[in-house]
């Protein structure tokens, strides 16, 4: 996983076949790392808000299956805020709030 500030951290979890990129995230975060930031919302791929890249696609990570060896990186067009999580246009950004 490749952070905002372009720091890459390495996480390896035993997958069952056909997991989600964020059933994966969430994995981690329980289990490795709660430090770990992503966003999502609905995990059914209607509200978007789990954006981010798996190998350079832009991908709902919510619906997209987790590949062996992936690269996970935040969206390039929204603002940071931290490692895989960005701010969602369609909210108010959180330093509004």
């Amino acid at each position: 996983m490749r952070g905002q500030d372009g720091s890459v951290r390495d996480f390896s979890i035993d997958a069952a076949p056909g997991i989600t990129v964020l059933e994966a995230l969430i994995h981690v975060y329980r289990n490795e790392d709660a430090t770990l930031g992503f966003r999502y919302s609905c995990t059914v791929g209607r509200c978007y808000s789990c954006l981010m890249r798996m190998n350079g696609e832009t991908v709902v990570s919510c619906r997209e299956t987790l590949v062996d060896g992936a690269m996970l990186e935040p969206m390039l067009n929204r603002a940071a805020i931290r490692d895989l999580a960005t701010e969602d246009p369609l909210l108010k950004p959180s330093r509004e709030r």
